[in-house]
């Protein structure tokens, strides 16, 4: 078997790799579409730190709270992590995906939260 050889360090840097982006041509109506893709691109990022940040850190209270008291302390997290995106515009199938519900509950959930029921 022959010996392994190492990629030399020009195949490791990207940037020394031909991209289809040099490539085009310089249309202002194409750079703003790029300009808003990558701001939608650090948005998402932010949203799914956002989210993990509220799903994985728990109250203070939470640790001491009885088993029904946590439940409803996960529900009302839900809640607020669902009324934030609804509020982002997301729509209900998003939503629904993000925290494994379905749409139709989704809706439910924004229309008792909105009236102030939930």
């Amino acid at each position: 078997m022959p010996p392994k050889s190492e990629p030399s360090s020009a195949a490791l840097r990207f940037d020394a790799l031909p991209s289809p982006w040099h490539e085009l041509p310089a249309d202002p109506a194409l750079a703003e579409g790029l300009e808003a893709l990558a701001a939608l691109a650090r948005r998402r990022t932010e949203d799914a730190a956002e989210h993990d940040a509220i799903w994985r850190s728990p109250p203070p209270a939470f640790s001491r709270a009885s088993p029904r008291q946590k439940r409803a302390l996960e529900r009302i997290a839900r809640n607020r992590e669902i009324m934030r995106l609804a509020a982002r515009g997301w729509s209900n199938d998003l939503i629904g995906r993000r925290v494994k519900l379905h749409p139709v509950t989704i809706s439910k959930i924004i229309q008792r939260t909105l009236r102030g029921e939930g």
